[in-house]
């Protein structure tokens, strides 16, 4: 695999050697979070590969509380660590983090599970339905 630019262009790795003051083990951490266990480095398509990457890690969570409180905190986690990972990496959005993109497929999820139970903002109350059912 080539290093350097990418075929977009854009530095693909982070000069975290380069510059002794980028090389700690916390920055490290936050580009290995915001890069999605450094899957965003693979390419052609790093947004597409973390977008499955977020499929994967939230498919066994079932529609409910618990699957809206994970979506919460990738999204809280998503807005913090890809902003610090954007500075350590010298840009103001390398296509390596995609943080972004785990969290709004949970996103995605979420509203695609209240969607499948038949929560609709233009359906009449169930209890309308029930009436005229009868």
């Amino acid at each position: 695999m080539r290093r350097g630019r990418s075929w977009t262009g854009a530095d693909r790795r982070p000069h975290v050697a380069d510059d002794p003051q980028k090389n700690t083990v916390a920055h490290r951490f936050v580009i290995a979070i915001a890069t999605g266990a450094y899957v965003g480095y693979l390419p052609p398509a790093p947004g597409t590969l973390g977008s499955l990457l977020g499929l994967i890690l939230l498919w066994p969570l079932k529609p409910g509380i618990a699957q809206v409180l994970v979506t919460l905190c990738l999204i809280g986690m998503a807005i913090v660590v890809a902003d610090q990972a954007a500075r350590v990496m010298g840009g103001q959005d390398p296509p390596a983090i995609v943080i972004d993109e785990i969290a709004g497929n949970g996103e995605a999820d979420v509203v695609g599970a209240a969607d499948h139970r038949g929560v609709h903002a233009d359906d009449p109350p169930a209890d309308i339905q029930q009436r005229t059912a009868r």
